[in-house]
């Protein structure tokens, strides 16, 4: 799928992992924010979740020359151009020992422009360009990299309503993107990143060097690059993304994908500046002819006829957040000659993005060529290739449907997909083995012809409860077919926009797992099926789903103890995205108000979380929504079934949920006389602190904020707006538990 597939293809690598490596019991960086402190670096859910993320994951290859690891990971499409010029001690102020003391000191000889004075007849004043930028020189029209300070400049998320725990970072020095001739559309623009190709991080020579240390100070160092490798793959859509590594007077050369992150070996970017400068000349020059290495060759930027067209065709339907960040991307046929299909990608629909990660974003499209308007879902994630390719659920449910003649209902409609990864590695095109280890990950795109819209952004208390009521079926329905969902959450359930047969559905199986059934009436496992699974109850003994939502059974495991997932851990988290929604959108009684979602989720520790869980199932009384008795009464009659699932000395033998149970409650409330009309949802602000958090120190910094310059140059453009510097640590939003 692009350069980045030469050694890769559309795997993502990562170092050998048992079946348990790839979804760890220990929780990862956050998504779904309770509270504004969680945004902050130092805030410990923030910290812990991100030092967990990185962990085991950002490792050195050993053993391998620099040059060496340059040609196999960083692999350029013309042939490398030595210039004298550009080589020629581009850093030469940095043999001066005390300038390594102070990374800030470094930065002007990291990325100068000076001016130089010559007398003749007349002063002439010439520029002469170091550092990095010297490095550049004679790279051909269009590859050229430009280097600039950035190290003053808070660089916001890509998508800031979709991922509110990114915090603002900033970068040390930003390489523009290639062909660029100066910094001022870079300046003058909000969103940074879309101007941004790669990343420079610089430490001082007193720092340790962060992937041959285990140190907390190493710790941060690898939190920071990872937190800018995300932005970076986030905004470019891109399948790897490379940052540069400078501590001292040694460099390491990084690159990251959605499975882990490689290093080179250190060397002294000083005594061998050609390094970086290969380095570079093949990340702007990669063989597919895109501007860099590890972007996608499915996938293209649309030109101002193609919005017009899409306008045209979705007419009202047509929204600003429609004609932003959009891109082409194509759907390869399955079939040998088949075609393939165009979609013009539109406005999120839900984004669940980290850096190790299925980094999941769900988006509206457009057909090429389909003049009808008609919308479609383009799913995009990262699969570990442990696990089954989601179109093998809905293919089964298909058939289940076929088969016994049930509609279907309350599930997205699967028009095609594609596993981008395997399909690379079937062709031959990369030099990898057909046999990818555990812990990688391979890039899926599925086309869902069933629109929706996330839960959050209900018009009526009624919509949103008619639509888990369907997503609950929708669920029945694959588990009829054999299939356990284990991922109920808020972005895996939606708002049907366009279906008359229900009102909403349950989407994203890419964690479920093949079930018998039978003894429900469902579908039994054939015997080829459970000779593909090893072993069916092991797979089932992961724990799976999203953090927040998980059931108290799974929270509360001893050391060495596993809980076959079954059905009612899926109906308790039904119920636990129930609550959710109602403590963030609606006008409740839960004496928290604003801060009832962090007293309820706690984003720490599975102690803490299941703690907080189980106080709001043994409180006094269920909460109610004000002015929503039919709501209310189905808060009610659900704590009330929650409190007999709950073991304790009184209850050793809890009941279980089950569709049957959670369908009656739903259908009863559903069918209740006094739904409010217009009661549409509240907008979530997260509270800025709570009793239990930490308060946060402000950063003194003595550098200039507010704009990005090439140093000696008279490019300082300022930003429209200074921000506090709480520089480089962000959060995420809901994933998978091996996101946990």
């Amino acid at each position: 799928m692009s350069d980045a597939s030469i050694t890769f293809s559309g795997w993502a690598s990562s170092s050998s992992m048992s079946r348990l490596d790839a979804t760890p019991k220990s929780r990862k960086s956050l998504v779904n924010i309770t509270n504004g402190k969680q945004k902050k670096r130092d805030d410990p859910d923030n910290y812990n979740g991100w030092r967990h993320e990185i962990l085991n994951k950002v490792n050195m290859v050993e053993d391998t020359p620099v040059l060496k690891f340059i040609d196999k990971y960083v692999p350029g499409g013309k042939p490398y151009r030595a210039r004298k010029t550009a080589i020629d001690d581009p850093f030469a102020p940095l043999w001066t020992e005390h300038l390594l003391r102070n990374e800030f000191h470094m930065y002007p000889h990291l990325v100068s422009i000076t001016t130089l004075t010559l007398s003749c007849i007349l002063w002439l004043i010439l520029p002469q360009v170091t550092g990095l930028n010297q490095l550049c020189k004679g790279m051909p029209r269009g590859s050229h990299l430009l280097f600039v300070e950035a190290h003053g400049v808070m660089f916001g998320s890509p998508f800031p309503d979709w991922t509110p725990s990114h915090g603002k970072i900033s970068p040390d020095i930003a390489a523009l993107k290639p062909g660029v001739k100066n910094a001022n559309a870079f300046n003058n623009d909000n969103n940074k990143w879309k101007h941004v190709s790669l990343i420079v991080e610089v430490k001082n020579c007193r720092h340790v060097d962060p992937v041959m240390s285990e140190s907390e100070e190493a710790q941060k160092t690898l939190m920071q690059m990872s937190k800018v490798a995300c932005r970076l793959m986030l905004e470019q859509a891109s399948l790897c993304c490379f940052v540069l590594g400078i501590y001292g007077k040694k460099a390491h050369i990084y690159r990251y994908d959605h499975a882990s992150a490689i290093a080179s070996e250190a060397f002294d970017y000083r005594e061998y500046p050609d390094y970086i400068r290969r380095f570079l000349w093949n990340f702007a020059n990669p063989a597919s002819g895109l501007e860099t290495l590890g972007q996608d060759d499915l996938s293209s930027k649309p030109t101002g006829r193609d919005m017009l067209w899409a306008r045209d065709v979705s007419g009202d339907n047509c929204t600003p957040s429609d004609i932003d960040h959009n891109r082409w991307v194509t759907v390869p046929s399955s079939t040998r000659n088949g075609r393939d299909e165009d979609y013009l990608l539109l406005r999120v629909l839900s984004m669940n993005y980290r850096m190790f990660s299925r980094a999941t974003i769900v988006r509206e499209a457009l057909k090429r060529g389909d003049m009808s308007g008609k919308r479609y879902i383009i799913k995009e994630s990262w699969r570990q290739v442990v696990r089954s390719d989601e179109t093998v659920f809905y293919k089964r449910i298909k058939e289940y449907c076929e088969r016994t003649k049930t509609p279907l209902f309350g599930i997205g409609d699967l028009v095609c997909g594609a596993d981008l990864g395997a399909r690379e590695v079937a062709a031959g095109k990369d030099r990898k083995s057909a046999h990818p280890e555990l812990g990688e990950r391979s890039h899926m795109r599925l086309v869902l012809g069933t629109v929706g819209r996330q839960l959050k952004n209900f018009l009526r208390t009624w919509q949103f409860i008619f639509a888990i009521h369907d997503a609950i079926l929708g669920h029945q329905l694959a588990y009829m077919a054999g299939i356990l969902h284990r991922d109920v959450s808020p972005g895996n359930v939606m708002i049907t926009e366009e279906s008359k047969r229900f009102k909403g559905f349950i989407t994203d199986f890419d964690y479920s797992s093949l079930i018998d059934s039978s003894a429900d009436g469902g579908t039994p496992l054939t015997s080829d099926e459970l000779s593909v699974l090893s072993s069916r109850d092991a797979e089932l003994r992961e724990r799976t789903g999203t953090f927040a939502f998980l059931a108290l059974e799974l929270l509360n495991l001893a050391p060495g103890q596993s809980v076959t997932h079954s059905v009612h851990h899926d109906m308790e988290s039904f119920y636990w995205l129930l609550i959710w929604i109602v403590l963030r959108h609606t006008e409740h009684t839960h004496f928290k108000v604003n801060g009832a979602c962090h007293e309820v989720f706690r984003s720490g520790d599975e102690a803490s979380a299941a703690h907080a869980k189980q106080a709001f199932i043994v409180s006094d009384r269920p909460i109610e929504v004000k002015g929503n008795k039919p709501l209310s009464h189905l808060l009610s009659t659900l704590w009330h079934l929650m409190t007999q699932t709950v073991k304790s000395a009184i209850n050793p033998r809890p009941a279980r949920l089950t569709h049957a149970e959670m369908l009656r409650a739903f259908k009863e409330a559903l069918d209740m006389d006094g739904w409010p009309e217009n009661d549409t949802a509240i907008p979530f602000k997260p509270p800025q602190s709570s009793p239990n958090s930490p308060k946060q120190s402000r950063r003194k910094t003595t550098t200039k904020r507010g704009r990005a310059t090439v140093s000696g140059s008279s490019e300082e453009v300022p930003v429209s707006k200074k921000t506090k510097t709480a520089r480089r640590f962000d959060n995420e939003e809901n994933d998978d538990i091996e996101d946990l």
